[in-house]
């Protein structure tokens, strides 16, 4: 069984002497470890490199792969035209990595050049797979490339596409190794390319930390506000290296950090020999997420055990849940209010703190308040447009709200709006564009108010009116 190598390298073209021109000399412990990465995979001498990289062309849904025979990148980007580099792509690796990916239900795309110009875009080797490989080719050039940018889902399954990698990576008849290209955060300070956010260092500090420790875990309960707030484009190729290393121990340094320009450049490895078993821990997780969500389903109120019950029951079986069935999911309390009141309500479902569906209704469509919960629960695990359908693989990982609305009321202007205490409805004719309250990240009226009129297509100044309208929050 072959050993598998991770290199965690960043990617500024100022690294580069025809970029930099001098410039690349302050970032000197980059450069070095740069080199002393070259110099492990010249030892190694792979036949295949494979370059995960945030640069390419890049899906909401699933990761894309290059898969024409040879591809070409350059610097013209940059202003440099001299530097750039052709490579042969390993397709049948690209192939059976994808195969893998399929059996996994993860989706990818492999491009070639009619598939790229149907999306607008090229195949071509871009300025994260350069940047790095620029480096190898100085020692090293016998290699073909599999080229991998990493897309628009969550850090769990880029974990996840990077443990099905190392099944194949492992049985394939080459030596392999991966680069994992990416910078960190772009906001250490003032005159960095982002706005300075205090929370850049701590995230360069959690990716050291995750790599010394070998804790990926620790990148993997970031929340999507701190993998924002970070302004980073290395996380979600760093996530797919650990998932090579899923289900063993494993060797890891971190050999440069540093953070010129205002952004982080860190440089380092895992190594793998594949003699020490551990618990993978996709399956540590797993069991700790059972336990959690078992232990929020006791926490939760009458209005969401009604949503997350007809969700639940939905996904499995296609079917909508019965009132019987329902109503035993609840005390008799709680159950009498629901049965003797109407109203519109909307049921929130998140995922890792992101939003996974959401539909409600403004005014009572429905015989009651349980019914209304039930056909409003169904829609949003169903039938969001933004989303597709909940899998039943994700019912342990959701977070539930039901909102219910009191009636609305006119108001004249914002002066009128709490974003915390008031939903907003905006109404120009038959356009009608809704926002509950206290949502994070909305923190002004008219942060409110413009996201409303764009539910509603509404582009005009004036010539709106408004509504407010209180929400009972049940999480």
């Amino acid at each position: 069984m072959q050993s598998i190598e991770v290199f965690f390298l960043p990617h500024p073209p100022v690294a580069i002497p025809e970029v930099g021109q001098g410039r690349e000399r302050v970032i000197s412990k980059t450069l070095d470890g740069y080199r002393t990465i070259a110099q492990k995979i010249k030892k190694i001498r792979p036949e295949t490199i494979v370059v995960i990289t945030p640069h390419g062309h890049s899906f909401s849904n699933g990761i894309s792969m290059l898969g024409t025979s040879y591809v070409q990148g350059d610097l013209n980007g940059f202003g440099i035209s001299e530097v750039s580099m052709s490579k042969k792509i390993n397709l049948p690796l690209t192939h059976l990595i994808q195969i893998a990916w399929e059996e996994k239900d993860l989706v990818s795309v492999v491009l070639d050049e009619v598939m790229a110009r149907s999306y607008g875009t090229q195949v071509k080797i871009d300025h994260g797979a350069l940047v790095p490989l620029y480096f190898v080719d100085e020692v090293y050039e016998g290699y073909q490339l599999v080229h991998v940018t990493p897309c628009g889902l969550g850090a769990r399954e880029h974990y996840n596409y990077g443990v099905a990698m190392k099944d194949v990576i492992m049985s394939f008849d080459e030596t392999v190794v991966i680069i994992c290209s990416g910078d960190l955060s772009h906001a250490l300070t003032d005159d960095g390319p982002y706005t300075y956010n205090p929370y850049g260092k701590l995230f360069d500090a959690l990716v050291v930390e995750a790599i010394t420790e070998k804790s990926p875990e620790i990148l993997l309960k970031l929340t999507p506000k701190e993998v924002s707030d970070a302004a980073q484009c290395g996380l979600n190729s760093y996530l797919m290296g650990f998932g090579i290393m899923d289900g063993y121990d494993y060797h890891s340094e971190v050999i440069s950090y540093e953070g010129p320009f205002g952004v982080g450049y860190l440089t380092g490895y895992l190594a793998n020999d594949f003699t020490t078993l551990v618990k993978s821990k996709l399956v540590q997780w797993d069991e700790e997420a059972l336990k959690a969500y078992e232990d929020k389903k006791k926490t939760e109120d009458g209005f969401v055990k009604i949503a997350r019950g007809t969700i639940e029951h939905y996904v499995r079986t296609s079917k909508k849940i019965s009132r019987e069935a329902a109503m035993v999911l609840v005390e008799e309390d709680t159950l009498k209010e629901l049965m003797n009141q109407k109203a519109g309500a909307f049921v929130s479902i998140h995922k890792e703190g992101n939003l996974r569906g959401c539909i409600g209704t403004i005014e009572a469509v429905c015989k009651d308040l349980l019914d209304e919960i039930i056909h409003n629960a169904i829609s949003a695990c169903s039938s969001d447009p933004r989303f597709n359908p909940i899998e039943e693989k994700e019912l342990t990982t959701l977070e539930i709200k039901v909102d219910r609305l009191y009636p609305s009321e006119k108001i004249e202007s914002m002066d009128d709006l709490d974003v915390k205490k008031y939903g907003v409805i905006v109404e120009e004719g038959y356009k009608r564009g809704l926002l509950l309250p206290n949502l994070e990240g909305i923190d002004t009226t008219l942060q409110q108010v413009e996201i409303a009129k764009k539910k509603a297509g509404i582009i005009k100044d004036s010539s709106f009116t408004l509504y407010r309208f209180e929400v009972e929050r049940h999480e």
